[in-house]
């Protein structure tokens, strides 16, 4: 039986464009995945290297880029019932990011299956 495969992105608008000053705030997260469930999380002092950190720790060739942001806290969750369903949410505090992933991923998952399986904030 073929995997659906379902993201949604939760991009987010930053409440304050001084957020950026702060020094942790200038890296970069990134979240790669392939439609199967694999995932990898990179962060960086560029946005590239962020990108290649993920991609590296999704580990295959059918790795993509999913989301990429400066933003502090990035999440993500997935629902592997009846289907691969996934969402990434990304915050200032990590309950926010949590809460977001979780609403994306839930759009397209079976009610109340959806996980969190990552977090990081910086």
């Amino acid at each position: 039986m073929l995997k659906c495969f379902r993201l949604v992105l939760c991009l987010c608008a930053l409440a304050s464009g001084a957020a950026f000053s702060t020094p942790a705030l200038s890296d970069w997260m990134s979240y790669a995945m392939d439609d199967r469930g694999a995932v990898g999380h990179g962060r960086a002092p560029s946005r590239r290297a962020a990108e290649n950190f993920a991609l590296s720790f999704c580990g295959n060739a059918a790795c993509r880029i999913a989301d990429t942001t400066q933003v502090r806290c990035m999440a993500f969750a997935e629902s592997r019932y009846n289907g691969y369903f996934a969402g990434i949410g990304r915050a200032h505090n990590s309950g926010a990011a949590k809460s977001y992933a979780l609403d994306w991923c839930s759009r397209g998952a079976p009610v109340a299956t959806c996980q969190i399986r990552h977090s990081y904030c910086k």
